[in-house]
Formats: C-alpha cells, structure tokens, sequence
C-alpha cells in the first residue's frame, strides 16, 4: 500500500497527462497534514534532527505534500499548460 499523499498525486498526474490537450479540471484535497499523522521512513529521515516526535511527523508530512504538490506543477508545465493562455490556470 503506498503512502496516500503520494498515490493521490500519482492518479492526478496521470490524469493531467491524459487530459493535456483538453480542458479539464483538476481538484485534488490532500488529507495531509491532518490526522492521523503518518509519515513515510522516508520523509521521516529528512527530518531526523527533529526530536519532538509530532514536530518531525508534521515536517514530514508537509514535504511530501510539497512534493506531490511540486509532482502535479510538473505535469502541468510538461505540455507548457501553465503558459497556454488558453488554458486558464486556477490558483
């Protein structure tokens, strides 16, 4: 099972990619960074030198949430749709 932050972005980037010469639209509430608090190992060990427990589990789940959100602008700008003015961008 992967970590649901990551999956939801995954599915949103293959949706991007699919509907690119499209209009679409593109909702996607991340669950992050509210309960419960899980994080990955990995994202945990970007935060290593956070010794309150929370805290860490908090920055972990922010950045991976950054990442996903950086992973979604990423297939946007792939096919230029962030500068296609026929596209309007909603931020």
């Amino acid at each position: 099972m992967k970590y649901v932050t990551e999956e939801l972005a995954d599915h949103a980037e293959v949706f991007i990619k699919q509907q690119h010469a499209l209009p679409f639209f593109v909702y996607l509430a991340f669950n992050a960074v509210h309960t419960p608090m899980q994080a990955t190992e990995e994202y945990l060990k970007r935060f290593e030198k956070i010794t309150d427990p929370k805290r860490r589990t908090y920055a972990a789940m922010l950045s991976a949430m950054d990442d996903a959100v950086g992973q979604m602008m990423a297939a946007l700008r792939a096919p230029k749709l962030e500068e296609d003015k026929s596209h309007k961008l909603v931020e």
